[in-house]
């Protein structure tokens, strides 16, 4: 059995004031937003670090790769989605998609559009505005769009939810958001989005389930989420929200959380096994997945896809098998693995010898910011108030 260890690889160093915003890892590449716009992307290989954007009109919102054409997406807030291609940089010409007609339209919507993104498209969803003294809670249509990076298509829809409403998660055509129906009754949603005839799954949610901090849309139609600060479940995405499994967390609070799928050499890109040729096909796709959850055994699924373009046909009954690895970082610097039914603290990042002391004296997560974690097989990023450490997984 191979043991691992872990060191500092590198620190992307960000400015004082800055903090980072979205953070996106591949086999190749790290790449972080911040707040104030600026884009910086790391190189694995030779550790070289470069700034590709300095100032932006909003926040970097999110960072999505698609290794197999050698690019990323950067989501500038609720305005536009720069595309960059790895091999060049330092390119003077950035390809950008406009999510608005016109300046006037994103200045009309921006302050309470709410922008997600996913692997090859990003969705925004219009919130109500929120009146000062005014709580009541209403049901009300919200305006949403999706852009698909591909053709830089835009399908506009209507998406009934509650003007209290908070946005959770979007990946691979679905949408997962919580709804206030009182001051005291919540639902969780999940719906397809790239569907409308689909129903929308609601769980009710009493008060002693606590509030649900992070909630992510696995592989295997599921949900990961982190409710009461570090109670973990994984959840059925079915009418009954079916609870499959549920751990608690080793240190007091749970800050970020990200998967892996172990038997997938490019999770980035590839995260079910589609040859390139139907891959560029499925924009809009309606997935039902069909899990064995048999203990301790790989999740097998099958997929049927309908697509847009229906030259171009993935067979059926493609089968395949996921070993998804749950990654939780807390707020005392443990991250730890939850896989085969069991959560192991894989290590503390105060223990990392190789990270400046100053800056342990100074703690990681003491400005209160959004961090992110993401992880592969052989490095794990971890974004702090200094910047985000790249760490590597050493198998011996």
């Amino acid at each position: 059995m191979k043991k691992e260890t872990y060191s500092l690889y590198s620190l992307i160093e960000i400015r004082f004031a800055d903090p980072i915003s979205a953070l996106g890892l591949s086999s190749q590449n790290v790449v972080i937003g911040t707040m104030m716009g600026r884009i910086c992307s790391f190189s694995i290989k030779n550790k070289k670090s470069t700034l590709i954007n300095e100032l932006s009109q909003e926040n970097i919102s999110g960072i999505s790769f698609d290794e197999k054409n050698n690019v990323f997406y950067a989501s500038v807030g609720d305005d536009e989605i720069l595309k960059f291609n790895i091999d060049s940089l330092n390119s003077n010409i950035i390809p950008r998609i406009k999510n608005y007609k016109s300046e006037y339209a994103h200045s009309k919507k921006c302050e309470n559009m709410f922008s997600l993104i996913s692997k090859n498209s990003l969705l925004l969803i219009e919130l109500a505005p929120q009146e000062e003294g005014n709580i009541t809670i209403n049901k009300y249509d919200a305006f949403a769009q999706i852009t698909y990076f591909e053709n830089e298509e835009k399908d506009n829809f209507i998406l009934p939810i509650t003007n209290y409403s908070i946005p959770l998660d979007y990946y691979d055509g679905f949408f997962v958001w919580v709804e206030f129906l009182s001051d005291k009754k919540r639902r969780l949603c999940v719906k397809n989005v790239n569907n409308n005839n689909d129903k929308v799954y609601k769980l009710s949610l009493d008060e002693k389930f606590g509030h649900i901090s992070h909630c992510k849309i696995i592989p295997g139609f599921k949900l990961f989420l982190v409710r009461d600060l570090n109670k973990c479940e994984i959840r059925e995405i079915d009418d009954k929200f079916t609870l499959v499994n549920s751990f608690t967390s080793i240190g007091d609070e749970v800050i970020a959380i990200d998967f892996y799928d172990k038997n997938n050499v490019n999770n980035e890109y590839n995260h079910y096994n589609v040859d390139e040729k139907n891959k560029n096909n499925i924009n809009k796709k309606e997935s039902i997945l069909k899990v064995n959850n048999e203990k301790n055994l790989p999740i097998t699924l099958s997929i049927n896809d309908n697509r847009r373009e229906s030259n171009n046909i993935m067979n059926e009954n493609t089968s395949f098998k996921l070993q998804l690895v749950l990654c939780i970082l807390d707020i005392d610097g443990n991250v730890s693995f939850f896989e085969n039914n069991k959560i192991t603290k894989k290590f503390n990042l105060y223990d990392i010898k190789e990270i400046n002391k100053e800056q342990k004296q100074k703690q990681f997560f003491s400005m209160g910011y959004a961090y992110y974690i993401k992880f592969n097989k052989y490095f794990i990023c971890i974004t702090t108030d200094h910047g985000c450490y790249v760490i590597k997984i050493n198998y011996k």
